[in-house]
């Protein structure tokens, strides 16, 4: 069942499978920003992607001598998470290694995600524990959806990422495979700083 908090701004939905992101509905207005998971195009909103980002080559990875098998941005998002801390304006669940996750990733783990209401922002709070003896190796990341109803292809406006840091940025390309390039290519932000959507 969905949980769901509410400030001044904004009322967020999130589910504890995969400990999701489902909405995010600013109070004024009544808009949704996060797409409503449409399946006839894609049935997620903002999945959590751990422990991988992306894809392995043929979707394998060898640790310790044995072959493990990781379909692509690994289990996480498929996990039933435990609500661990309820408040007002924020929502934190837990995952932690199980027989399932250690058949696809061997190490012991707890997993945290955490989403708190700060004025008209989502604070989104990651924890990642090693409850093991060896080295974790791990990767996350997050993949939100947007909803966009009047979205004009003729429109100049299209959107923009803005950063912090203007200098030092750089990309690399997703390759065969769905595995990451080893070539870095420097990343070019327009004169205010911003990197305009080319949708």
């Amino acid at each position: 069942m969905k949980k769901t908090v509410s400030n001044n701004s904004l009322t967020i939905q999130v589910s504890p499978h995969g400990a999701e992101l489902s909405s995010i509905v600013a109070n004024a207005t009544g808009k949704e920003y996060l797409w409503q998971a449409d399946p006839t195009f894609w049935k997620r909103h903002s999945p959590v992607l751990f422990p991988i980002v992306g894809s392995l080559w043929n979707n394998e990875y060898r640790h310790n001598g044995k072959t493990y098998k990781l379909s692509q941005h690994g289990f996480a998002r498929d996990q039933e998470f435990k609500l661990i801390k309820e408040t007002d304006t924020e929502l934190r669940f837990q995952l932690q290694d199980n027989e399932d996750t250690l058949q696809l990733y061997p190490f012991p783990f707890c997993l945290e995600i955490g989403y708190k209401l700060a004025g008209n922002q989502i604070e989104v709070l990651w924890t990642v524990k090693n409850t093991g003896n060896e080295e974790l190796h791990f990767q996350i990341g997050a993949h939100p959806a947007f909803y966009y109803p009047d979205y004009d292809k003729d429109s100049s406006s299209r959107g923009f990422f803005a950063f912090d840091r203007h200098e030092g940025l750089s990309y690399k390309l997703i390759q065969e495979k769905g595995c990451i390039g080893d070539k870095e290519y420097p990343l070019s932000l327009d004169k205010e700083g911003l990197l305009p959507l080319d949708i």
